[in-house]
């Protein structure tokens, strides 16, 4: 992670808080003006995952030994962990908010009709701990990810990213659902209400009928040919030309989940233990990348 200034962090949740109003703010709520606020919560925790730590209980004694001029009223470990559980809107909010802001000069500053659509998984169990976990288990299931050859209890996240020239693509949609939901289901939600735009996809985004309806928003899908049976005809050359070339456009998402996962620890959240602890989790990872790396 790039090394982030305290206060500057500070003054990027603030501007975020202010402007926005997530149902999770106490500034909705009874309890408006509390000693220890939300983005002092978010802030101290934002800045905690940007330093490495990986558990709520680092950042918290990080902040205690540390961060104690900033905030003089820091609330028991276990308010502090129930404050940042509820604040995984905010952190959904942070990442929006950035993805929607262009920081490039204006000269370079051009949308790309061309669209990439792939998902990851977020491994909370693998291996015989997959069978018997059960945390989180409103957002959580037991599934299968055929790019790693690997069966974990998770969650699995749609992205839908533009391509962008000599960098890795910017996610313009994120989608959760859990590890056992098929691509395809994600797919037609995250590109439901686009238009014109082209999306390169892998094998599980197959669908005729889907690729006809999106004719109509003129979104033009592509997707590779499936290999054929024994007893079929197989694939001529210009098809596996078809196949090498979606493969190659397909290139920059497979870049973008590498940089997630050199970045953060997202895709390795055994620490989560609840529904709520699990979406702050991984937003909290995401509003970093959004506001320093995309």
């Amino acid at each position: 992670m790039k090394k982030i200034k305290f206060y500057a962090l500070n003054r990027r949740v603030r501007k975020v808080y202010l402007t926005t109003n997530p149902a999770c703010c106490q500034r909705s709520s009874n309890n408006g003006e509390p000693k220890f606020t939300d983005v002092q919560a978010a802030t101290i925790y934002l800045y905690g995952k940007n330093l490495g730590l990986r558990t709520k209980q680092s950042v918290y004694n990080f902040a205690k030994a540390n961060l104690l001029r900033y905030c003089k009223y820091l609330p028991t470990y276990k308010q502090f962990c129930l404050r940042v559980n509820k604040l995984a809107p905010f952190f959904e909010m942070i990442c929006n908010v950035e993805l929607l802001t262009d920081r490039r000069s204006v000269s370079k500053r051009k949308t790309s009709k061309t669209h990439l659509l792939d998902s990851m998984p977020i491994v909370v169990a693998k291996g015989s701990r997959s069978n018997r976990a059960r945390a989180a288990s409103e957002l959580c299931d037991k599934g299968k990810c055929a790019s790693q050859k690997m069966w974990y209890y998770g969650v699995k996240i749609h992205i839908l990213a533009e391509e962008r020239v000599h960098s890795v693509p910017i996610p313009r949609r994120i989608l959760l659902t859990k590890a056992s939901e098929h691509d395809l289901p994600a797919g037609k939600i995250i590109l439901e209400n686009t238009e014109d735009i082209d999306v390169f996809a892998d094998k599980g985004y197959i669908d005729d009928d889907w690729g006809y309806d999106l004719q109509l928003q003129y979104v033009e899908l592509n997707t590779p040919f499936k290999e054929r049976g024994k007893n079929q005809v197989p694939l001529d050359d210009g098809e596996y030309a078809w196949n090498a070339f979606v493969s190659s456009r397909r290139q920059q998402i497979e870049s973008l989940f590498s940089q997630i996962s050199r970045l953060t620890d997202m895709q390795d959240a055994h620490v989560a233990r609840s529904e709520k602890g699990l979406l702050s989790f991984i937003w909290a990872n995401f509003a970093l990348l959004a506001m320093f790396y995309w």
